[in-house]
């Protein structure tokens, strides 16, 4: 089986969401990353999400 993880800064600990993207399972995990890290799924691939401080109005930001 093969899963995927994103995962996410939430409430002091780490939000994750897995997909196996055999059977369509899909589970939402509140945990300590290390944890997350070390699941017993093996995601093949990690995300992290990770803040880079876009402005909060990006209006036309892209087309500059």
């Amino acid at each position: 089986m093969v899963w995927l993880c994103g995962v996410d800064g939430f409430k002091e600990k780490w939000r994750a969401v897995l997909g196996n993207f055999t059977t369509g399972e899909v589970r939402l995990l509140d945990r300590p990353l290390n944890e997350i890290l070390d699941l017993p799924e093996r995601p093949v691939i990690i995300t992290v999400d990770v803040p880079i401080g876009l402005p909060d109005d990006i209006a036309g930001w892209a087309d500059k």
